[in-house]
């Protein structure tokens, strides 16, 4: 995933993705500087999704029919 930052230039949005201890969790880590703007990407993700992946595959991505959704979760890695 990618965004325009103000300076008008193309920057990864994701510093990097992890596996948790929940199944079918994962947790994405954003530099803090993006975070508003991931907000605004991930809100949508689901419809996203849905409108990219051909409905013969959606039972493959969409795990036992839940809707794909993001929390948000701040913690200051400086100060963790």
């Amino acid at each position: 995933m990618r965004w325009k930052s103000p300076e008008d230039v193309e920057v990864p949005l994701i510093q990097s993705i992890h596996n948790t201890g929940k199944p079918y969790t994962n947790v994405a880590l954003i530099p803090s500087e993006n975070y508003e703007e991931a907000l605004v990407q991930f809100s949508a993700i689901h419809p996203g999704i849905l409108s990219k992946v051909a409905p013969e595959f959606h039972d493959k991505v969409f795990i036992q029919g839940q809707y794909a959704t993001m929390t948000s979760g701040y913690h200051d890695s400086v100060n963790s």
